[in-house]
């Protein structure tokens, strides 16, 4: 789930292959966006309100579907993306981010042409397991496990978007 950048309406996903918005004062649907064959994962608002992405785990693969807030107008998909963990919107809301296996894709959001990837050096026995952009779109958290030798370790690491540095990485207890 999450909420409108003015919080009166919240966007959730679900099983049912439909986005749907809620009212927040009232708790009343006020739209439902479908045609998305396959799960809907982490909706997210872009900084202004008018557009909701959403990772849709489709039986094709994972791909990043983008919506007009207003009327649920599907405007874009992008896909070949490989396994998509998560998606947001760069700060000033003309990009669409999009973290995959060791990598982050910018797309312009309204032409959905790839504007750059960077690769973070993650170690190939790091395994992701979940993912987040900050609502800023300047860094992202990826959760996961580094399988090694003497054993597994769970990791939270942090990435610059704009070069793809590794700011920090935090072992997880267990």
């Amino acid at each position: 789930v999450a909420f409108s950048p003015d919080g009166a309406s919240v966007a959730s996903g679900n099983k049912s292959d439909d986005v749907r918005l809620w009212d927040v004062a009232t708790g009343a649907m006020t739209r439902q966006f479908t045609q998305n064959n396959g799960d809907i994962l982490k909706p997210r608002f872009s900084r202004d309100g008018l557009l909701v992405l959403a990772v849709v785990d489709a039986s094709e693969g994972r791909v990043v579907k983008l919506w007009r807030a207003a009327d649920g107008t599907l405007l874009r998909t992008f896909d070949g993306l490989g396994r998509a963990f998560d998606a947001g919107f760069s700060t000033d809301g003309k990009a669409v981010l999009v973290f995959r296996q060791r990598a982050i894709q910018s797309f312009d959001a309204a032409t959905g042409v790839l504007q750059r990837e960077t690769p973070l050096a993650m170690p190939e026995t790091f395994g992701q397991y979940d993912a987040a952009f900050t609502s800023d779109g300047q860094l992202l958290v990826v959760l996961g496990v580094n399988h090694l030798p003497e054993g597994s370790v769970g990791r939270v690491q942090v990435w610059r978007v704009s070069d793809g540095q590794r700011l920090r990485s935090h072992a997880v207890p267990p």
